[in-house]
């Protein structure tokens, strides 16, 4: 058990950003992910650039950008067309649903100054395919 816990805490690389952005990944002993963290600051840098965490869902590129100057996240899938179907929902550490929305065109906006610090899970799902993150909001 000691071999798991130093080899999941060696293997957890933290990409900090200037600010208050940052996003981490923890893995198993296997070397799989099984967790993506998205920091968001309540008062990001204005001008600082957004940053993207990429996945891919159902052979389509996903990207989750933060904000810049305000805590919010755009969710792009790319090579949208109308026969696609998605939503994202935002639920608290007890799993209470606090939103949920239809993506809609090929970018949707999902404000979070409305939600004090803390921790959620923000979920994708598109054509029935999830997409699991937590989402930790200073």
């Amino acid at each position: 058990m000691k071999k798991i816990i130093l080899l999941a805490s060696l293997l957890l690389p933290v990409l900090t950003v200037k600010g208050q952005q940052k996003l981490s990944y923890a893995y198993d002993a296997a070397g799989n992910r099984i967790s993506r963290t998205i920091v968001v600051g309540a008062h990001n840098i204005e001008g600082e650039a957004p940053r993207s965490y990429i996945d891919t869902i159902d052979g389509r590129q996903l990207a989750i950008n933060t904000g810049s100057g305000r805590p919010q996240l755009t969710i792009a899938v790319e090579e949208y067309d109308s026969s696609l179907t998605g939503e994202y929902s935002i639920l608290d550490k007890e799993g209470t649903l606090l939103a949920k929305e239809e993506l809609s065109g090929g970018t949707t906006l999902v404000e979070l100054e409305e939600l004090p610090s803390g921790g959620y899970i923000l979920h994708i799902l598109l054509n029935g395919h999830p997409s699991r993150w937590e989402l930790v909001k200073l």
